[in-house]
């Protein structure tokens, strides 16, 4: 799995709503809005092998 794979997946496990929220709470752009709970790390890992 490459990078732009990686940042694909996590353009489309994010929302308006948690961008909007994580962006009130101080973070800038680029940001997905990925709530942490849906980054599986293994997810990510098991695709890379």
């Amino acid at each position: 799995m490459d990078v732009k794979t990686v940042l694909q997946e996590l353009e489309s496990l994010g929302t308006e709503r948690t961008k909007k929220v994580y962006m009130r709470q101080g973070a800038r752009e680029p940001l997905y809005g990925v709530a942490t709970g849906r980054c599986n790390r293994r997810r990510f890992l098991s695709s890379a092998v």
